[in-house]
């Protein structure tokens, strides 16, 4: 009823285990819906913030425009001096009807300050922009990374699924048989191995889809539905071999720190504006007055009146002081966090740079040494067993082994590229055009 001897079992688990999974990732072949390069163009392109910030700038530009005008002029008309007892216009030579125009003419320097301050703030709005636009692209990058390691690791298990499950019947078969050298534990051991492999397939498959719905946040349901290439994208290779000189005005051009440094900018115009401040404002106006004729006819001249005005911001020295004083410490405030961004992102690349270092050399590791040798040991343990020199659990742990290689050398593939994806939004100052009036 069974077979009698160990040869055929194990010949059956020595073919089982040698072609498994040759053939079993054959590519489709058509171009995936799901790319990184158009899944990033997608969250680029319908990020509501690019058209809100423009919406901004314009906004800021046409205040500067407005800043720059003066206050309307005030129109002034009446009778003045009119007599009580009677009322008539002619009766006294003091009364007349008036008319004049006044305008008030701001402090000093104020309204280009004012102008100057709305236009910096407008530029900050284009820097926020980048910095949005590299922010996004670096969280779509490394979500997608995280979905393409999901399941290319599920295929990965998939592929060997089926191994497992006909060792399961191996030994089962060799167990039922009562073949010396096949104890239950092997059955056990097959069968506890296959169960976690489908709890590993279970935690692969919550990653990719918590990865995928946090990616249709970004890019639409289409994060959803869209299949994933086999392969990963093209290496983003910025700048890896830069001095410190060069990496310190290469992140002072990042689009965090330029906005940092318009906010900065912005300040220093209100602490001049808030110097314009105790300059004293003018007020300009003329009038002029018409009188009607004497009771007898003869005629009365009429009146031009001229006039200036001017405020006297003295008594109000210790608050003006005081607002330029706060002007001053918010400009300086806004200088200090600068720097110390600049320090910040300075430190975070030089950290990334050298991960990513680490990163080839175990990369270069795995695929000159570690899987290679997982390979071969995997093969020396079946030929072990089909021969009568090893033991089943022998050969299933290196099997395991092999499977683990490959999606550890998967691993360090795709945090390579995260790596990278951080890097190039640090390195996003040397690739965006400053162009196009903003500066």
């Amino acid at each position: 009823m069974f077979p009698n001897t160990r040869t055929p079992t194990r010949a059956c688990a020595a073919l089982i285990l040698l072609f498994a999974g040759a053939g079993m990732h054959a590519s489709s072949g058509e171009e995936s819906a799901l790319s990184q390069q158009r899944t990033v163009a997608l969250a680029l392109a319908g990020d509501p913030y690019i058209q809100s910030s423009s919406l901004r700038e314009r906004a800021l530009r046409s205040e500067a425009v407005a800043a720059l005008s003066l206050d309307s002029p005030r129109l002034r008309f009446g009778a003045l001096n009119l007599p009580t007892d009677g009322f008539d216009f002619n009766q006294e030579p003091m009364t007349q009807l008036s008319i004049g125009v006044s305008q008030a003419l701001p402090r000093g320097d104020s309204r280009e300050l004012s102008a100057q301050q709305q236009r910096l703030l407008a530029q900050r709005q284009y820097w926020l922009r980048l910095e949005r636009r590299a922010m996004v692209t670096q969280r779509v990058r490394e979500l997608w990374l995280r979905i393409y390691r999901s399941e290319r690791s599920i295929a990965l298990i998939e592929g060997d699924r089926a191994l497992f499950e006909k060792l399961v019947d191996v030994a089962e078969l060799g167990y039922a048989s009562a073949l010396p050298g096949t104890g239950q534990q092997d059955v056990i051991q097959a069968q506890l191995e296959l169960s976690a492999l489908e709890d590993r397939l279970t935690d692969l498959r919550l990653h990719a889809d918590g990865a995928r719905q946090r990616l249709a946040e970004w890019v639409g349901p289409l994060a959803l539905t869209g299949p994933m290439p086999e392969g990963l994208p093209a290496e983003v290779r910025g700048a890896a071999d830069i001095g410190p000189s060069e990496l310190s005005q290469m992140i002072s051009d990042h689009p965090t720190v330029k906005v940092l440094q318009r906010q900065a900018d912005a300040a220093d115009s209100a602490s001049a504006l808030a110097r314009e401040q105790s300059k004293p404002a003018w007020e300009l106006s003329a009038q002029y007055g018409w009188r009607d004729d004497q009771p007898n006819g003869l005629s009365r001249a009429d009146f031009l009146s001229l006039s200036a005005s001017v405020d006297l911001p003295w008594f109000s020295r210790n608050r003006q002081d005081a607002k330029l004083a706060a002007a001053l410490d918010r400009a300086a405030a806004l200088r200090s966090d600068e720097a110390l961004l600049v320090r910040q992102l300075v430190s975070r690349w030089q950290s990334l740079h050298a991960q990513l270092q680490r990163m080839d050399q175990r990369r270069e590791l795995y695929l000159r040494s570690l899987l290679p040798q997982r390979q071969h040991l995997a093969e020396a343990s079946l030929n072990a067993y089909d021969n009568d020199e090893g033991d089943f659990a022998e050969a299933l742990r290196a099997r395991i082994g092999e499977l683990n290689a490959k999606i550890e050398l998967l691993n360090i593939d795709v945090q390579r590229r995260e790596l990278q994806a951080q890097m190039a939004y640090l390195e996003v100052g040397i690739r965006h055009d400053e162009g196009g009036g903003h500066e």
